[in-house]
């Protein structure tokens, strides 16, 4: 089939929603589409329970999304019980407006990425105060992944390592790194409580260990960070709770950019938007 044959199909699309139904679980997030979008990112929405995609927007912005979702009738928007995404504040205004009886759903990754994403930054600051030639710049620039994994899954397997001139392993290494420093060593212990309580889903302690960090003892803007996970805290526990999350988008996503890289990117979001529906009939 041509180029021509193709477009002159894809043509035949609708490139309008229909605003006949919602569903129970609604997931959104943004995603990067063609430059000839309103807004940066582009607004896309999906059924969190069959995965059927509900809209792309090219505005991701609250206003736009709001003359969207008003399209809907009352009674189709009020059956939405569950809006999952991810800690952008500014989404609570559509659900306010749009989606009076809908609860916020955290995403999961984007806790995890807050709580592994604090420890990196930290680790970065504490870097830099040691010489770049000093053994603990080597260890903390070059084995970071290392820290951030769970240690009851780290491998005991030998390798040898030029920076530290001997056979070692994963443990042995991050219990050598953590060892170096104080500072470090205390956050990273916290880190992997953090990570073992969210993984067993168990809010309670999960909670208390990040309304008790203390300042004095562990670096500032660390636990400012973590404890901005108290803000979401009700989202969160629904998390915890409910089996829902953003996978299904951002499986989609990855189809998405690859299908961009394919065709060498869109020149109009018209005809990228009918091309991703079709790729999720």
């Amino acid at each position: 089939m041509s180029n021509y044959s193709f477009y002159r199909l894809l043509n035949q699309m609708s490139d309008k929603d229909e605003f006949k139904l919602l569903p129970e679980v609604l997931c959104v997030d943004e995603l990067k589409a063609t430059k000839d979008c309103t807004g940066n990112m582009a607004f896309v929405a999906m059924d969190g329970q069959t995965h059927e995609l509900i809209t792309i927007l090219d505005d991701r912005r609250i206003e736009a999304l709001k003359r969207h979702f008003m399209n809907y009738k009352r009674e189709e928007r009020l059956k939405v019980k569950y809006l999952v995404m991810d800690m952008n504040a500014s989404y609570e205004q559509l659900i306010k407006r749009c989606f009076p009886k809908a609860q916020v759903v955290t995403d999961r990754f984007h806790v995890v990425q807050q709580l592994t994403r604090s420890f990196n930054q930290l680790r970065i600051k504490i870097m830099k105060n040691y010489e770049t030639k000093s053994p603990e710049y080597r260890h903390m620039k070059y084995f970071w992944k290392h820290l951030l994994k769970d240690y009851d899954q780290l491998s005991e397997k030998p390798f040898y390592s030029h920076s530290f001139r001997k056979y070692t392993d994963s443990k042995s290494l991050v219990e050598t790194i953590i060892a170096e420093d104080e500072a470090l060593g205390l956050a990273w212990q916290n880190l992997q409580m953090a990570m073992t309580h969210f993984k067993r889903r168990d809010a309670v302690a999960f909670f208390g260990l990040i309304e008790e960090l203390d300042k004095e003892e562990l670096d500032e803007d660390f636990v400012k960070k973590y404890q901005f996970l108290l803000k979401k805290q009700a989202s969160i526990k629904l998390a915890m709770t409910l089996p829902y999350s953003n996978g299904c988008l951002e499986g989609m996503n990855n189809k998405i950019k690859a299908l961009k890289r394919a065709a060498f990117g869109f020149r109009t979001f018209r005809n990228f938007r009918k091309r991703v529906f079709l790729m999720n009939i």
